[in-house]
């Protein structure tokens, strides 16, 4: 009896952890049990520089070669005793082969950034040549960009900022560089240095020019400002490496205007490098990593990160990555809920980082480099050089037949479409637009259910469509299908909620021969939306709340929509077509201790209009409108677990308690049943 006991006794505390513990906690513990993927091997070469778009890379490689000038004279009578020589060489790795593109120059940069889906760097002194490779369809070119010139630097500076100098007067220093997000978009700074005649003071400007060729202006007391650029927004660092009083600064500027300066409380910005990624501002530094929260107008210091050197970069989904070492190995991490998580295991001798996202990246040094381009985390030991475990995903990429803005309205217009693929359609959205619309007119395809559309904008936002959402009966008599889709600023739906001041609202339609017909609920199957939010409206919202709410006018309810928050990037599936909102939701605390997931809000109408926005050319802005994909790589992700909608009165269901009402009910029978077994066996 006192085994029978001892058993039962022990078969009742698992149960009673089971029920009290977190299941986020054991999930915690199952997973830190798991091995991670190492990656030992490298290729022998002699690394200089890289970039990557998503699993293919574009990198500079000294290589040795046998001198054809061996034993000859040189243009000076010398003879050249040099048996090899090094030469810098563009290579590409796909698909796990190592490719040579062509010879460079030795002595032209070989610091290679990215622009979209092109690798290019300069090939003059003066920024305006440039050797552009196409990752799509690998092609060469030089090409040459427009510089400011020393008049229309000084043109600026006069309207901008009423400066005017006599040109005859001046001794005049300009220098151009280019500062890239982590996005693949761009923005040029102009360092700008005036001397008077007859003065040793010097005049310095930074002039930002974006896309459009507009212009922010700022005079400076030094040269020790630093600029970065992320989500269409300029980001000026002050640095105070003087040790004044004066607070180090952040300014942040949209186009041409400064829309807040923000001190510094804590450690210096770093001259090393800055980011700031969402409220939080990360300055690195040698063998640091330095993080700070926006509170009360400030930058306060938050938390801080043991690296490698200065291997601290940002992924194309604004997570932050670096080297550390732990017992004598070197790992891969990503900064993700204030720690920095092991991703992989490389070689000590890697000490240079470049991430596109968690399953593309490359780790080199002057020894070799390590690719990693994985489609899926399954391939957890993969040790090589050249390790990439690509999947093919079956994509087809669809130019439109049209894509033009009018009125305010982008129109893309697709015509034949593949049958048992995922069609992706690239299309750039115009400025100032209200709305995008997208025509399809392959109706037969769509009729055969098997495959997808993927609508892919400039402006990050994507949206994927299966072609089973439409049945047979619903396209019959059909010429084509649109979808539409907008974004628009509607303080009356977003009042009283901790929200983005946008309502995001899409159309199905079946275009018929007489009539149109708007399809709300879908056939079959789910459309995932992704949209591509920035810095400024998350601005004061906390992400890891973040979800997507739709509001059901029958019902007058917000029903909570399947969420997936990485990064800026807010992606969620719905069975139907509406308007969307991305809203806070607030975690309140019950009086028994449990925990309950409240958005406060007010019922509306849910109507909305065409919405606004606009959009430069690779920048991602403000106003994006649009929409999603199919696919999302991984990253700094927080998940809403809901798959269907709640739908009590505004409330959300709750995620993470401590017991839930099911797992209580279940310990009290097995204690009930417990208890009967141990009195009749007693008696």
């Amino acid at each position: 009896m006192n085994k029978m006991k001892k058993i039962m006794a022990l078969l009742l505390s698992y149960v009673l952890v089971l029920a009290i513990l977190p299941m986020g906690t054991l999930v915690d513990v199952v997973k830190g049990a798991t091995e991670i993927p190492q990656y030992l091997n490298y290729g022998g070469t002699y690394f200089l520089s890289s970039t990557l778009y998503k699993d293919k890379v574009v990198f500079v490689d000294k290589v040795r070669r046998e001198n054809p000038n061996y034993g000859n004279k040189d243009s000076y009578g010398n003879y050249d005793y040099s048996k090899y020589i090094y030469q810098n060489v563009l290579k590409l790795i796909d698909n796990g082969e190592e490719k040579e593109i062509l010879d460079i120059d030795n002595y032209i940069s070989s610091n290679l950034n990215r622009l979209g889906n092109k690798a290019y760097f300069n090939i003059d002194y003066s920024g305006e040549q440039k050797l552009v490779y196409d990752f799509e369809t690998g092609k060469v070119e030089k090409i040459n960009e427009k510089v400011l010139n020393k008049n229309e630097i000084l043109e600026i500076l006069s309207k901008k900022l009423g400066i005017t100098y006599e040109e005859d007067k001046i001794n005049f220093y300009s220098r151009v560089e280019e500062i890239f997000d982590n996005k693949g978009n761009r923005v040029k700074q102009y360092n700008v240095q005036i001397v008077n005649h007859g003065s040793y003071d010097s005049d310095i400007y930074n002039i930002i020019e974006n896309n459009n060729g507009e212009c922010f202006v700022n005079k400076s007391n030094n040269f020790v400002n630093f600029y970065t650029y992320n989500d269409g927004l300029i980001y000026k660092y002050d640095y105070n490496y003087d040790n004044t009083n004066v607070n180090n600064l952040v300014t942040i500027i949209d186009k041409t205007e400064v829309i807040g300066e923000y001190p510094v409380i804590g450690q210096d910005v770093s001259q090393w490098g800055n980011n700031v990624i969402g409220n939080k501002l990360y300055a690195y530094d040698y063998e640091k990593i330095f993080e700070y929260e926006l509170k009360d107008n400030k930058f306060v210091s938050s938390n801080g990160y043991d690296i490698y050197g200065d291997s601290a970069t940002i992924d194309s989904n604004n997570n932050v990555w670096a080297l550390i070492d732990e017992d004598g190995k070197r790992f891969v991490a990503k900064i993700k809920n204030g720690e920095l998580k092991k991703m992989y295991e490389v070689s000590p001798e890697m000490n240079r980082l470049y991430v596109y996202d968690d399953n593309n990246l490359l780790v080199a040094s002057k020894w070799g480099y390590t690719h990693i381009a994985k489609k899926s985390t399954s391939d957890n030991n993969n040790n090589g050089g050249n390790d990439n475990t690509t999947e093919d995903k079956n994509e087809v990429v669809v130019k439109p037949e049209v894509n033009e803005t009018v009125d305010g309205t982008t129109k893309v217009e697709v015509g034949t479409l593949t049958s048992g693929a995922t069609n992706v359609i690239e299309a750039t959205v115009g400025n100032n637009v209200d709305k995008v619309e997208v025509t399809l007119t392959d109706v037969e395809t769509i009729k055969n259910g098997e495959g997808a559309v993927t609508v892919k904008l400039n402006d990050g936002n994507k949206i994927n469509l299966p072609f089973s959402i439409l049945s047979d009966e619903m396209l019959d008599g059909a010429k084509e299908v649109k979808v539409e889709f907008t974004a628009k600023e509607d303080k009356k739906i977003t009042s009283g909620l901790k929200a983005v001041n946008k309502v995001f609202s899409f159309e199905l339609l079946v275009i018929k021969e007489e009539e149109q017909v708007s399809i709300h609920n879908f056939a079959d199957g789910e459309v995932e939306v992704t949209l591509a939010l920035s810095d400024k409206e998350l601005e004061g919202l906390d992400r890891s709340k973040l979800v997507v709410l739709y509001y059901n006018e029958k019902t007058k309810e917000y029903e909570q929509m399947e969420t997936v928050i990485d990064g800026n990037n807010v992606t969620f599936k719905t069975p139907h077509f509406s308007k969307f909102i991305v809203a806070e939701k607030e975690v309140i605390s019950g009086d028994e201790g449990t925990t309950e997931d409240e958005t406060v809000g007010t019922e509306t109408e849910g109507t909305t209009g065409n919405g606004s926005g606009s959009n430069g050319s690779g920048s991602n802005n403000n106003g994006a409108t649009g929409t999603t994909t199919g696919t999302t790589n991984t990253g700094s992700t927080t998940t809403t677990t809901n798959k269907k909608p709640a739908t009590t009165s505004n409330k959300l269901v709750a995620t993470g308690t401590v017991a839930s009402t099911s797992v209580l009910t279940m310990l009290g029978l097995i204690l009930s049943g417990v208890g009967a077994t141990l009195f009749v066996r007693r008696k």
